[in-house]
């Protein structure tokens, strides 16, 4: 089966300070911030983003390394030793990683807004070098894993794919400065899907295996079902490459169809999940994860459509949008609300043994917010896009950041009834 429902077993053991996923949170929350800030300070350049240094390309990487890449490490470092059966007690890595990668990526966001190049590569080696770090972390993990293995192979591919974004990224850094590469454009296209759909994707699909069982109390999927959506997925990955380097039709056609099937058998696996789940109220954070996997399809037609030339340039930039702000970022934001109460939950048992009560550490309101503003944001930043009006970006930026001071609210109010909880166990 894809899903063990024994991996929790012993799964205190194995547990990180909570400090170490809680930093990759607020830093991502932070961030999440931060690009949406970046939309409505300069919307008409964001919405008619085309390449090259700016606003467009800082709010972007704002978003996959920002938002994206910081929370998965936060969630991977302590969800892979649970779910491996593998302690990761490694407090030196994980101080590196902490300072470089976070030093990093907002040296790199502002230089690219500033157009400062050389700022710009050494906010990249430094977030580069955290990387480095990370997947020889990761890599050792995994090699030692010794469960879930359709998962563990996810995670191999979206580890692989993490170091070519990461060599392609700075090759893209250098060439600003240089102008070296004979097609930049190209790469960039390659290092973009490598990043969407190799990394942050194949990590998506792969979690959703064992973390949407978990929360749904449904049962397993056959581990054929968990191979067969990642070959086929790494071979769309693959060819999508392929024609970003080639402009050949026939391999977009082919990506397309390998990517649609990935996606069709990921979301019938997901659908036939809820289904038999004997946990039918799911809150908040599912109605998140269930645009997200509205958006995806959506997000591939429109890829199809602009390939094709049957969209014009605004198609490009609603298909990059919907696919990093709709799908990965909606998906992102679900998970991000039910593990950190969760993982809180699992630090809280004290000395006296009196955990704290999931729903005690998990606060309503800012979800609330979130539920509301995040899709509003989408369909208002959308609209900007279609009709190439900044105001409406602006004011879906508008939203957005609101959406995202809730989030940060929320994880900073998790720590605060976690903190009380601790207090009030250890008085007499």
């Amino acid at each position: 089966m894809s899903f063990d429902p024994t991996f929790l077993a012993g799964a205190q053991s194995r547990l990180l300070p909570l400090s170490v996923p809680f930093r990759f949170f607020i830093a991502g929350a932070l961030f999440h911030v931060i690009s949406w800030v970046l939309v409505g300070l300069n919307a008409d350049t964001v919405i008619n983003f085309s390449g090259g240094l700016g606003f467009g390309l800082a709010a972007i990487h704002a978003l996959t390394l920002g938002v994206f890449v910081m929370t998965a490490i936060g969630a991977s470092l302590q969800l892979l030793p649970v779910a491996t059966k593998r302690s990761a007690r490694a407090g030196g890595p994980i101080v590196i990683i902490s300072l470089l990668y976070m030093c990093g990526v907002p040296i790199l966001v502002w230089a690219m807004a500033v157009h400062d190049i050389e700022m710009a590569l050494w906010g990249g080696v430094a977030a580069a070098i955290g990387l480095a770090v990370y997947t020889a972390l990761i890599g050792v993990n995994l090699f030692h894993a010794r469960g879930l293995k359709s998962v563990v192979a996810f995670c191999w591919a979206a580890i692989s794919a993490l170091v070519l974004l990461v060599v392609l990224g700075l090759l893209l850094l250098l060439d600003f400065d240089l102008g070296f590469l004979t097609d930049h454009a190209a790469l960039a296209g390659v290092h973009l899907i490598a990043a969407v759909f190799g990394f942050m994707g194949l990590l998506a699909v792969g979690f959703s295996f064992i973390l949407i069982p978990m929360f749904t109390l449904s049962r397993g999927m056959p581990t054929w079902r968990g191979s067969l959506t990642l070959a086929v997925s790494v071979l769309a990955i693959v060819l999508a490459g392929f024609e970003s380097v080639y402009s050949s039709k026939v391999i977009a056609a082919a990506a397309f169809v390998a990517g649609f099937s990935a996606g069709a058998i990921y979301l019938w696996t997901m659908v036939e999940m809820l289904r038999s789940g004997m946990r039918k109220r799911l809150g908040v954070p599912f109605v998140l994860i269930r645009i997200s996997w509205v958006l995806l399809p959506i997000a591939l037609l429109l890829g199809v459509l602009a390939v094709g030339g049957w969209i014009d340039d605004q198609g490009w930039r609603l298909f990059g949008f919907v696919l990093l702000a709709g799908w990965l970022l909606s998906f992102l934001l679900g998970i991000l609300l039910k593990i950190a109460p969760f993982l809180a939950s699992m630090h809280s048992a004290t000395g006296n043994g009196r955990p704290a009560r999931l729903s005690s550490l998990t606060p309503e309101w800012p979800q609330k917010v979130l539920v509301v503003c995040h899709p509003l944001a989408l369909v208002l930043t959308g609209g900007g896009i279609v009709t190439g009006h900044a105001t409406w970006a602006q004011a879906g930026a508008m939203v957005g950041t609101l959406g995202a001071i809730a989030v940060l609210v929320y994880l900073l109010e998790i720590i605060r009834r976690l903190s009380a909880h601790r207090r009030a166990c250890s008085e007499p």
